[in-house]
C-alpha cells in the first residue's frame, strides 16, 4: 500500500532547535529540505523541570522515577500505567490511588522480557511485545505466547503494539530488514495476523489509531494517515509517539487552543520537544507549533533527556523520559478557590439594643400606611408588643377608645328608657 500526494512538504530548520512555547514550527518545500549531520546528540546530567517550557495554562509535574529505559507506555480502564523497560526486561505496574496524577504505588511484574517495546491493554490482560513474540498474561497467571514474531521478516527494532478498534484485536507494528514498515492486526483468541498495509519510508518509529480506518504512523521523519502522503520532517528528525485528537479522554480545563492538535514527541539531532500537529478532516491542515521544549541546549549540541511513549486520560497527559526513566504529567493549572476571610466578632462594633424611634430628627426611617381610622404621623412612638403589620385596619389605642365609647353610649340609653318608664307610671297611682 503506497502513500497517496495529497500533504504539503514541512520541514524542521535546525535553526528552531530551541523554541518558546507555542512558536511555529516552520515550514519549507521539498526543495528546502537541508541534511543533517547524523551526530548522536551528547547526553548531560543535571536537567530538571526547571529546564522545561510549556503552555501558560498547563502545570508540568513529575509523577514517578526510576522506569529504566521506558520504551513503551499503556494504561488500563482502571487508571493504573504499565511502562516496560527496554534494558531490563521489566515491566512496571504504577498505580495511582488518589487519582491525582501522582504514582503512589510501583512494582515490577514477576517476568521480563527480552527487549519488549509495545505494551497493550484490553479488558482484564496486558500484551507485551518483546523481541521474538507478542505475549498476553492474563490476572495471576504466567505470560502466555500469544503470536511467534521469529519468521516475521522483523528486523527486531521497535515492536509496536496497540489495542485494536474492538476488543477481539490488537495491532501490531514493526519494522522489515528491507528498510519498510508492515502493519498488522492480530487476534487475540487465536493469534492470527492479518496484514493491514505497509510502505517503504524506512523504519517504523510510531504508531497511533483512532478507528480501524484512522490508523497514523511515523517512520523515519515522515507522518501521516495510513493510505496517505505522510508529512516530512527536517532531516533526522522522527516522531516516536503521537496522540491523536479524540483518541483518549481528555483532561477537564484541557487548553481549547489544543482542540483538532495531534500531540507528537518529536526526536533527533535538531530537536527534542513535544509539538502540536493542527489537523482537519483527518489530514494535517497547517504548521506545528512547539507545546514543551528544554531537554536541549541552545547550543544544539547536548540534552539531557527527551520525550518518549505517552498516553492521556483525565489526570493529564503523561509523558516518559526514556535517557533519565522518569514520568512526568502535564495537567490544567487548577481554578483560582475563593479566598474566605474568618473576622474575629470582636472587632466588630457592638449591635444596636435600643428600639428604632420615629423623629422629625430622624430621617432614615419612614413608614407608608393606608390605614383607614387612624393616622401615624412623626408624633406617634411604637413600642412593644404593638406592631403594624400589612393589611392591618385598625390598632390598638382606637379599638379600646371606640368600646369604651360604645359602653358610655349603651349606659345613657338604658338610663332615659328607665326615666321614660317611671314617668308613665307615675299618673295612674
Amino acid at each position: 500500500m503506497r502513500f497517496v500526494l495529497s500533504l504539503g512538504i514541512f520541514t524542521l530548520l535546525s535553526s528552531t532547535s530551541w523554541a518558546a512555547p507555542w512558536d511555529i514550527v516552520p515550514l519549507a518545500s521539498d526543495d528546502n529540505v537541508r541534511a543533517v549531520s547524523a551526530v548522536s546528540v551528547q547526553k548531560q546530567r543535571g536537567g530538571s523541570s526547571n529546564n522545561l517550557n510549556t503552555l501558560s495554562e498547563l502545570d508540568l509535574s513529575q509523577s514517578t522515577h526510576g522506569l529504566g529505559k521506558v520504551s513503551a507506555i499503556t494504561i488500563s480502564p482502571d487508571g493504573t500505567l504499565y511502562t516496560a523497560d527496554k534494558n531490563s526486561g521489566r515491566i512496571w505496574s504504577l498505580a495511582d490511588r488518589r487519582q491525582d496524577g501522582k504514582i503512589d504505588l510501583r512494582r515490577p511484574l514477576p517476568f521480563t522480557f527480552q527487549s519488549p517495546t509495545g505494551l497493550a491493554v484490553i479488558g482484564d490482560t496486558l500484551y507485551v511485545a518483546d523481541t521474538y513474540a507478542v505475549w498476553a498474561i492474563k490476572p495471576g497467571q504466567i505470560p502466555q505466547e500469544l503470536a511467534s514474531l521469529r519468521s516475521a521478516n522483523s528486523s527486531r527494532k521497535p515492536h509496536i503494539l496497540l489495542a485494536g478498534y474492538n476488543e477481539n484485536h490488537l495491532l501490531l507494528g514493526l519494522s522489515t530488514k528491507t528498510d519498510s514498515f508492515r502493519i498488522l492486526q492480530l487476534d487475540i483468541n487465536t493469534g492470527q495476523a492479518t496484514l493491514i498495509g505497509e510502505d517503504q519510508l524506512g523504519r517504523l518509529t510510531s504508531l497511533s489509531r483512532r478507528s480501524n480506518a484512522d490508523i497514523w504512523v511515523g517512520a523515519e521523519n515522515t507522518l501521516g494517515p495510513l493510505g496517505t502522503t505522510p508529512a516530512k520532517f527536517y532531516a533526522g528528525q522522527s516522531i516516536s509517539s503521537m496522540i491523536l485528537p479524540g483518541q483518549f479522554t481528555v483532561p477537564e480545563d484541557w487548553p481549547r487552543r489544543l482542540d483538532g492538535h495531534i500531540i507528537a514527541a518529536q526526536t533527533g539531532p535538531a530537536a527534542m520537544r513535544l509539538i502540536a500537529i493542527p489537523t482537519e478532516f483527518g489530514q494535517i491542515s497547517g504548521q506545528p507549533r512547539v507545546l514543551l521544549d528544554g531537554f536541549m541546549t541552545r547550543s544544539n549540541r547536548s540534552a539531557w533527556g527527551s520525550p518518549g511513549p505517552m498516553v492521556m486520560d483525565k489526570r493529564g497527559l503523561f509523558f516518559a523520559d526514556p535517557d533519565n526513566g522518569t514520568l512526568w504529567r502535564l495537567s490544567p493549572k487548577p481554578k483560582a478557590q475563593a479566598k474566605i476571610t474568618i473576622v474575629d466578632t470582636a472587632d466588630l462594633p457592638p449591635a444596636p439594643n435600643k428600639e428604632p424611634r420615629l423623629t422629625q430628627d430622624d430621617k432614615r426611617f419612614g413608614i407608608e400606611s393606608t390605614i383607614k381610622g387612624t393616622q401615624i404621623d412623626t408624633d406617634s412612638t411604637i413600642i412593644a408588643p404593638s406592631s403594624i403589620q400589612y393589611g392591618s385596619k385598625l390598632i390598638k389605642d382606637y379599638d379600646e377608645k371606640k368600646a369604651l365609647e360604645d359602653a358610655a353610649k349603651e349606659d345613657e340609653t338604658l338610663q332615659k328608657k328607665r326615666r321614660m318608664s317611671r314617668k308613665r307610671k307615675q299618673p295612674n297611682e
